[in-house]
C-alpha cells in the first residue's frame, strides 16, 4: 500500500466501501484522489513520507487546510484522510488524528482492519459487564491506539503505553478481556491506565 499508485488506492477505496451509498462512495473516491494528488507533489518515497513532508503530522495542521475555504472539499479531504488512516496507508500522530476528526472513524477502522483478533475483542466486549458508554470508549480508544502506533491488537506494549498516557480512557476496563484472549501477558499490571482517584501527596 505504501507505494501503490493513486488509481490503485482509489479503486481499492471503491471496493472496500461498496456497501455505502453511491453518492457517499463517489465523494470518498474524489476526496481520496484529491488528497493523494496533493500529497504526490511532496517529496518522499511513499505516502507516509509525503504526508509528513506536507507537515500534516505537525500540531496545528489539519488535512482540511488543503482545501482552503471550500467546505465541500474540506469535508471530502477529512473523510479521505480517515479512510487512509483506517487502511494503514498513512500513520498519523495523535495530534493529527485528533485534528482530522474523521466522521465514524471507529466504524471505518473496524471494517477495514480485517483483524480477527480485533473482531473477537469486539464480540466479547458486547457481553462485557460494563456500561454502553464504557464499551464505546474502550473500542474507540483501542482503535485510536492501534492507528497512531501502527500496530495490530497483538502488540501489548503499545497498548499499555497508550493507556498510561490516557488514564481513565476506557481501555483499562477491557484488560480482563484482553488477558482472556492472551493479548496481555501477566506482567501488565491490573491498574495500568486506570484513573487514580487519590489526590497527589500534599494536596
Amino acid at each position: 500500500m505504501s507505494s501503490a499508485t493513486i488509481d490503485q488506492i482509489v479503486a481499492l477505496v471503491a471496493e472496500e466501501l461498496a456497501d455505502v451509498s453511491r453518492n457517499a462512495r463517489a465523494d470518498d473516491k474524489h476526496g481520496m484522489c484529491r488528497l493523494l494528488q496533493q500529497l504526490a507533489a511532496e517529496p518522499g518515497q511513499n505516502w507516509q513520507e509525503r504526508w509528513e513532508a506536507a507537515g500534516l503530522n505537525q500540531p496545528g495542521r489539519t488535512v482540511s487546510d488543503l482545501a482552503d475555504d471550500d467546505p465541500k472539499w474540506r469535508s471530502r479531504l477529512t473523510r479521505a484522510a480517515g479512510i487512509a488512516f483506517a487502511m494503514r496507508l498513512i500513520q498519523p500522530t495523535e495530534d493529527a488524528l485528533r485534528a482530522t476528526a474523521a466522521p465514524q472513524y471507529t466504524e471505518k477502522f473496524l471494517a477495514l482492519s480485517r483483524d480477527p483478533l480485533l473482531e473477537e475483542f469486539r464480540t466479547r466486549l458486547q457481553r462485557h459487564p460494563v456500561s454502553a458508554d464504557g464499551r464505546k470508549s474502550a473500542i474507540r480508544h483501542l482503535c485510536r491506539a492501534l492507528t497512531i502506533y501502527g500496530i495490530a491488537l497483538a502488540d501489548p506494549g503499545a497498548l499499555v503505553h497508550y493507556a498510561n498516557a490516557h488514564p481513565g480512557c476506557g481501555i483499562a476496563g477491557a484488560w480482563p478481556l484482553l488477558r482472556d484472549m492472551g493479548v496481555l501477558p501477566a506482567w501488565v499490571p491490573q491498574a495500568a491506565g486506570r484513573q487514580d482517584p487519590r489526590p497527589p501527596v500534599g494536596r
